[in-house]
């Protein structure tokens, strides 16, 4: 009886594994983009949607396709952020750690629209969305503890290697119908969180968006400015018009004074 009870075990032990590997990788991918789907929009207080994900849990490589970000409150272009797809690596053998490491993320082909608004941009609202809600957790560490009630235990991460390239950007202006576009020089950050012994998502979020919103204003500044010196001398063309005109009238109606008092 024992015996029996012995092999059964042995064979069961083997087999529930199997059934669970098979399991999450069935389901790691729909679980992914559940995610994506659910928690994004509470982080960035926009619309967040993930076209698939195809991520393998052997190797920990794999694709997350079609990525869009909306654009917060207050901004009239339909998102902040558009890629068509990113390549990630993990470390599989960290998964089950306190600091999971991720081997690489690679970003082609963004397209980000920069929206101007009044003081601020739309990727500066969004930065400080992602900010406040991260920021309670730094409350409970601040407080001896490293759990946030409404999250539950926070998982830390470590980025190697972050990669943006063949980026595009698209400038709003207000009043301005026609946007400005111009490309974004490839971003390479190495080593997020590696100093600290792992961050916090919502901390390793806010490092890359930082840098991100840096080579987009960066990359912008000059079309900015010749825009802007454009439309200077437009304006300054029109109100020399505008003068010369009232000019024409008033003289005409200087004429037309003298005219009725003879």
């Amino acid at each position: 009886m024992i015996k029996k009870i012995i092999i059964s075990v042995l064979i069961g032990v083997p087999v529930v594994l199997i059934g669970i590997v098979v399991y999450f990788t069935l389901n790691l991918n729909s679980i992914v983009k559940e995610g994506v789907e659910t928690i994004g929009p509470k982080i960035t207080k926009s619309e967040v949607r993930l076209g698939s994900s195809n991520i393998s849990v052997f190797d920990g490589k794999g694709k997350l396709a079609n990525i869009f970000i909306g654009n917060p409150k207050g901004f009239t272009a339909p998102g902040v952020f558009e890629l068509d797809s990113i390549d990630v690596a993990i470390d599989m053998e960290s998964i089950t750690k306190d600091t999971i490491i991720i081997k690489n993320i690679f970003i082609d082909g963004p397209k980000i629209t920069l929206e101007l608004g009044k003081n601020t941009t739309n990727i500066n609202q969004l930065m400080k969305n992602v900010k406040s809600f991260s920021s309670p957790s730094k409350k409970s560490e601040s407080a001896g503890t490293k759990t946030d009630v409404s999250r539950g235990p926070q998982k830390k991460i470590i980025i190697r290697e972050f990669t943006i390239s063949h980026g595009q950007i698209n400038v709003m202006m207000p009043l301005i119908e026609k946007n400005i576009t111009t490309p974004l020089p490839k971003l390479i950050l190495k080593d997020i969180g590696k100093n600290q012994n792992g961050v916090t998502v919502g901390d390793a979020s806010i490092l890359i968006m930082e840098e991100v919103e840096k080579a987009v204003m960066a990359a912008s500044a000059d079309p900015i400015g010749d825009l802007k010196s454009k439309l200077g001398d437009a304006i300054e063309d029109q109100k020399a018009g505008v003068i010369d005109k009232i000019k024409e009238k008033s003289e005409g109606l200087g004429d037309t004074i003298k005219g009725l008092f003879d």
